[in-house]
């Protein structure tokens, strides 16, 4: 229940859990308990219940563990978060669960997730205004209409929903596929810190952010003229992404200036000192309200403060350049996958304007794979191999192999040849460009076959396809699947081949395989070969040219996967005496 008094409100939410086959201390029992200086947690109660209604145990405040001061991407913020562990009882059992809330403001009540991994029997959440406060509101996932009633000079919004049934674990499921139950508010004439939302629109909180952040746009002009990626690339290099979030600071961002001579500040600081310095010279710049990709999706027709990131968009001329700041692994121009192809708020001076970031295409995400594989004398197969990889794929490389030690990466790169197969041992890996944005990542891998080339009767089997072996193909079910399968972002990968015997092995003749293509409406695959001498080159192209594949293509998906399967079990066959 959600109950507001003069200044203050205090909301109460009772949820009723049946757990079958999981912990107690589910997240459900945790996520939502949120302490600051604005709002306090007043009163907290669980109770696990056997399934005929007996109380197995009760916990109230005292006994929740509460852990203050650390914000979710290496800073502080001045959130406390209640949360319990314990042993689960016999299952089935049924968690009830119960906590009331004192805000200063609506400011911090977005809305509220009522759909979790395991089914809720029941919930019930109200929202009290006495003050004539108008609460827009919308329920995704779920056709309750809220009940409204006035007693006493108070409006009452109360949402009670029942039997809700648990979330499946999808996989390759895209963040915005599935509608779960979840309740967003916002309230007209919101206000914080002395700042108040003039009209709950996407114009009206592009007005309120512009007063948050304009008066912090101050750096001191440079005396001398530099390029927009001058001006980004010195940000990147030099401010560390640290988040020091109290109070109104959660969205509103440091001075720029504070923020440049310390070298470091969250995503909207390091936007609004971006946005300065491109002011300084001129440029025009606005910060960008953003929902990242794998958080859901802006809903156009339901304006709210529902962000969980601030970028920067720049624009010169005929041109328009999105950039993110707190990436310092995208060069200049570039976005991170979670920044691409979304609908997102650009905070102009005459209010809020809902746009959407460039999708990234195939090549802009490219790995280039040169391979040779050298056939010993003794039939061994030697592998030398250089892959070179850009954009998201370079980024997310980097990040993987940076925090490993040397034997992790070993471990990594033995499984990223071997794939699910063990065909090879690993004998070096080196690479390049760690630290360099500019240039691709490399990799270079050597390696040796664990057996000797397959061989029945006088004919030897190559299979020219090393990372598109059969058993390697990751291919999702779709026969009962109703939602898109997601691929993060469009990629390209272009594997060139080439095949070297050794000279003392005697081949009469090679049947070669035939050059062939699939081509669909989300995925490019091609195949062809060539013999010069004794060298045999094979190269194939693979291009995704979507984010994700969708249910109306799911046929066309299974079709393209048959011929993969059909094309990748072709082997390279060498006649000898």
């Amino acid at each position: 229940m959600f109950i507001c008094f003069y200044f203050f409100f205090f909301f109460k939410q009772k949820t009723a859990y049946e757990i079958y086959q999981c912990d107690w201390s589910s997240d459900v029992c945790s996520s939502d308990l949120v302490e600051n200086n604005s709002t306090k947690v007043k009163k907290v109660k669980l109770q696990v219940l056997s399934i005929d209604g007996k109380v197995l145990f009760t916990k109230e405040k005292k006994h929740f563990n509460k852990q203050c001061g650390y914000g979710s991407f290496g800073g502080y913020d001045d959130n406390c978060i209640f949360y319990l562990y314990g042993e689960a009882p016999q299952f089935p059992y049924i968690i009830d669960f119960e906590y009331t809330v004192e805000c200063k403001s609506l400011f911090y009540l977005t809305g509220e997730t009522f759909q979790h991994y395991i089914p809720v029997d029941s919930v019930s959440f109200t929202v009290n205004s006495t003050d004539g406060t108008i609460i827009h509101s919308k329920l995704y996932g779920s056709d309750a209409l809220p009940i409204i009633s006035d007693y006493n000079g108070i409006t009452s919004y109360q949402w009670v929903l029942n039997n809700i049934p648990a979330l499946e674990s999808i996989k390759y499921l895209p963040p915005d596929a599935r509608e779960e139950i979840h309740l967003s508010l916002v309230c007209e004439q919101l206000s914080f810190g002395g700042y108040t939302l003039p009209e709950v629109s996407w114009y009206g909180i592009g007005m309120w952010y512009n007063e948050l952040y304009q008066s912090k746009c101050n750096t001191v002009p440079l005396q001398e003229s530099f390029s927009m990626e001058e001006i980004y690339n010195n940000v990147i290099e030099n401010v560390r992404y640290v988040a020091i979030e109290i109070g109104v600071g959660g969205f509103q961002p440091y001075d720029a200036a504070l923020t440049e001579s310390r070298a470091f500040g969250d995503c909207k600081d390091m936007s609004t000192l971006l946005v300065s310095r491109l002011h300084n010279q001129d440029i025009t710049a606005y910060p960008v309200l953003v929902l990242t990709r794998d958080n859901g999706r802006i809903d156009p027709d339901f304006p709210n403060l529902g962000f969980n990131h601030a970028i920067t968009v720049a624009i010169e001329g005929n041109d328009t350049t999105w950039m993110d700041p707190t990436c310092n692994s995208c060069t200049y121009g570039e976005l991170p996958s979670g920044d691409e192809d979304i609908d997102v708020l650009v905070v102009t001076e005459e209010g809020g304007v809902l746009r959407r970031t460039p999708a990234s295409k195939p090549k802009d995400n490219q790995i280039l794979r040169n391979t040779s594989l050298y056939i010993a004398a003794d039939k061994t197969v030697h592998v030398s191999c250089q892959i070179k990889m850009f954009g998201n794929l370079g980024r997310s490389m980097r990040g993987r192999l940076d925090s490993k030690t040397k034997n992790e990466r070993r471990e990594y790169l033995e499984s990223y040849i071997n794939g699910n197969e063990s065909l090879f041992d690993l004998s070096t890996f080196s690479f390049e460009n760690m630290d360099d944005i500019n240039e691709p990542f490399i990799m270079h891998i050597e390696a040796k076959g664990i057996k000797k080339v397959d061989k029945i009767g006088k004919k030897w089997y190559i299979n020219p396809y090393l990372f598109f072996r059969e058993k390697n193909i990751t291919k999702v079910k779709t026969s009962d699947r109703k939602y898109p399968i997601n691929f993060s972002y469009p990629y390209q990968v272009i594997d060139s081949i080439t095949i070297q015997i050794d000279t003392s092995l005697q081949v009469d003749s090679v049947k070669f395989i035939k050059p062939d293509t699939i081509e669909t409406s989300f995925n490019f695959f091609a195949t062809k070969a060539k013999q010069v001498d004794n060298l045999f080159y094979c190269i194939v192209t693979k291009d995704l040219k979507t984010y994700q594949v969708n249910p109306d293509q799911f046929l066309e998906y299974e079709m393209y996967y048959q011929r993969l399967k059909k094309i990748t079990s072709k082997y390279i066959k060498l006649y000898t005496h």
